[in-house]
């Protein structure tokens, strides 16, 4: 199946690059009572894996791939990735279009890590912190250490030699709850 076009998403679609927030628009073929339901409405509110997500004409599509298309009037060539890490995060300023490569090079930490950085690991043997970076697919040894904190300036500094973000292995920024207004 064929990529729907910018005008057809347009024409469904209003996205604020400022907030990263996609909007249904009016449907003048729709019946009314869809308009009354969804036309103004936050479009793309399901989450999967921190990403927001939505259906048009009832196929999947993920959200910082539609506001990269209604921004720029191009589907991305690519991977889109949050320059921040949050998946969530769909403003024009935090997308960018990435190899795999370098979309990789931006991940956060991963949920089964024990030390809490990236790429460092305890060795029992030693009792020594173990540093480690893989570099396009190869696992390289970056050193041995003493105390968690030479570790974690030893893997930023890898990260940063490596060309990794700065924002790699970092935790995910928690979306703030909305602050709940007074009752009358």
């Amino acid at each position: 199946m064929a990529e729907l076009s910018y005008a057809q998403v347009s024409a469904l679609l209003k996205y604020d690059p400022e907030t990263g927030k996609l909007f249904w628009r009016q449907r003048p073929e729709a019946p009314q009572s869809w308009n009354t339901r969804y036309a103004g409405k936050e479009a793309f509110t399901a989450s999967i894996d921190g990403y927001r997500v939505g259906r048009i004409f009832k196929r999947p599509y993920k959200a910082h791939r539609v506001a990269w298309l209604l921004h720029y009037g191009a589907w991305p060539d690519d991977h889109v990735s949050a320059v921040n890490g949050d998946r969530a995060d769909n403003r024009a300023s935090n997308l960018r279009d990435v190899s795999p490569l370098e979309s990789s090079r931006n991940l956060g930490i991963r949920s089964d890590n024990k030390s809490g950085v990236t790429g460092v690991s305890r060795c029992s043997r030693t009792e020594k912190w173990v540093v480690t970076i893989s570099v396009k697919g190869v696992e390289t040894y970056v050193g041995r250490y003493d105390t968690i904190d030479q570790a974690a300036h030893a893997r930023k500094e890898a990260n940063s030699k490596y060309g990794f973000s700065p924002t790699h292995g970092a935790r995910p920024a928690r979306p703030r709850a909305p602050k709940r207004s007074a009752s009358a």
